[in-house]
């Protein structure tokens, strides 16, 4: 497929290559992410990324977080920009219900409710969060605290050392669990030493090669099970990563202020960061017009609300009482063309 072609740039050399093959599939659609080809690490990704899109007869979608990032100016230039709006909270809830019924989740209309409010408008995200609540998920966690269980109370290296679960999280997870499973002052400190040895060849894989990889994960999970004098008979109960916990509550935070950033921007002409730095002064112009600033820079009044600090319900009544206020006084004062008829009659 074009798509698995396009998909497949990894090194410049194979342009050439690669605009052939797609070419001979012009009357297919390659689809790419541009946040992938142009490269955050990867030099002169834009640049080839731009040659394809210029000499290529297959149609090509290309999508992007931040289309105004310097790094997209070449690719800019040879495409036709198309905004996606963010999606309104009828239709995210719709698609979470039809998503609900057809992977036979158990959700219901106020949780479903819930999701779509907190997403802010982001359909990925929503989709994660409802994800999250499936029994695939849940056995998955139920997985985690099996293999920590197994790690903490492991009595020699091949019980430390099975399972089968993501680097990454299961050192999460045993970096929060330490103290809780660990009483003697000797455990702790010797466990959290060899924590920190398998951070230090975290580095030296990112330095220079992936087989340190077998030393990080022995010292986070061996070296942390070992560490103790003796097995700790008693229940543990462990707890849920508070980095993650965090994390989580923090993608709602992010994606409000990417959508606000990113009308900002379309208002002031500049990137959706920089564009945050007004935020200030809409704040005080909304204090005085709120359905004035809404208006001007089409926020719902969820984006407006987080702008001023405040719930949607707050917002929505101060510009209720301001449109009151506006159609009172315009009762209580007639224009004078009005006036002047009324005393000529």
């Amino acid at each position: 497929m074009a798509a698995d072609a396009l998909g497949a740039i990894g090194d410049v050399r194979a342009i050439p290559e690669l605009i052939k093959v797609l070419n001979d599939k012009s009357d297919e659609v390659a689809q790419a992410s541009a946040d992938a080809l142009a490269g955050r690490n990867d030099f002169g990704g834009s640049g080839a990324v731009s040659k394809i899109l210029s000499e290529c007869a297959c149609p090509i979608i290309v999508t992007a977080s931040d289309v105004w990032d310097k790094k997209m100016s070449g690719i800019r230039t040879e495409c036709e920009i198309v905004e996606l709006k963010k999606a309104s909270k009828p239709v995210i809830r719709k698609l979470l219900t039809h998503i609900s019924v057809a992977e036979k989740i158990v959700a219901s209309p106020e949780l479903i409710d819930k999701i779509s409010d907190g997403c802010a408008g982001d359909v990925r995200a929503a989709i994660n969060d409802l994800q999250a609540l499936s029994s695939g998920e849940r056995d998955r966690e139920k997985d985690i605290f099996n293999r920590i269980r197994s790690i903490f109370k492991a009595k020699d290296y091949k019980e430390a050392a099975s399972g089968d679960i993501d680097y990454e999280t299961i050192k999460l997870w045993v970096d929060e669990n330490i103290s809780n499973e660990y009483i003697k002052k000797d455990d702790l400190a010797l466990a959290f030493n060899w924590l920190s040895r398998s951070d230090i060849f975290d580095g030296r894989i990112r330095k220079s090669n992936w087989k340190y990889l077998k030393y990080a994960i022995d010292l986070s999970t061996v070296g942390v099970s070992l560490a103790k004098s003796e097995p700790y008979r008693s229940f543990t109960k462990y707890s849920f990563p508070s980095y993650l916990r965090e994390m989580s509550r923090s993608i709602a935070r992010r994606a409000m202020l990417k959508s606000i950033g990113l009308k900002i921007g379309k208002k002031v002409h500049s990137n959706r960061k920089e564009a945050l730095d007004y935020v200030p002064l809409i704040r005080d112009l909304g204090k005085e017009y709120p359905e004035a600033v809404a208006n001007y820079y089409e926020f719902e009044e969820e984006e407006l609300a987080f702008i001023m600090e405040t719930s949607p319900g707050k917002v929505r009544a101060k510009k209720d009482r301001k449109r009151l206020r506006f159609q009172y006084r315009n009762i209580r004062q007639p224009n004078k063309k009005e006036g002047n008829e009324k005393k000529s009659v």
